[in-house]
């Protein structure tokens, strides 16, 4: 990762660049995945506190930490563990984004029951039939046909016997 610095020159002890080169190297194994980045920060004076402000353009995304203390040193720190903590916040929604739900096993459907199949028709009133109509209205993979009587009036059920032939059940 590069660091370039914009603003007054600082002249940091052996400790604190040390301190800061950790910091840095931090940062640089989260951001660093595919290629360079680069790190600016930037240094200005406002009264008698130091501001210090770090960005960081990555992946698209950009993080700023900004921080305003009486050391420079301290300035700086402050900001770079704003932009650690924003540098973690958009890697942690792009891991969870990427991940696939658990795959779980479907459903156990129930056996179809061994028997004859009930065929469902739509509740739609029809106009009465005769019989002879009924039986060429059944399809041959149902069991039974119900419809109302265009003589009686009266609901009435066709039912397909296993030897072919048809019983009429009339109410």
């Amino acid at each position: 990762m590069q660091i370039l610095y914009t603003g007054k020159p600082h002249s940091f002890s052996k400790e604190q660049i040390k301190l800061l080169d950790r910091k840095f190297e931090k940062i640089s194994r989260l951001v660093d995945g595919r290629g360079e980045k680069e790190l600016h920060l930037f240094f200005s004076a406002e009264r008698r506190m130091m501001k210090a402000e770090a960005t960081l353009n990555y992946y698209g995304h950009s993080a700023v930490g900004e921080a305003t203390e009486a050391d420079a040193f301290q300035a700086l720190a402050d900001a770079l563990e704003k932009l650690e903590r924003q540098v973690l916040k958009v890697r942690e929604k792009w891991r969870e984004a990427k991940r696939a739900p658990a795959k779980t096993s479907p459903p156990e459907t129930p056996e179809p029951l061994a028997g004859p199949r009930i065929a469902r028709r739509n509740g739609a009133k029809r106009k009465p039939i005769t019989v002879d109509e009924a039986l060429l209205l059944i399809k041959p993979k149902d069991a039974y046909f119900a419809f109302r009587d265009a003589e009686t009036e009266a609901l009435s059920v066709l039912i397909r016997r296993p030897d072919g032939n048809f019983d009429l059940i009339e109410s």
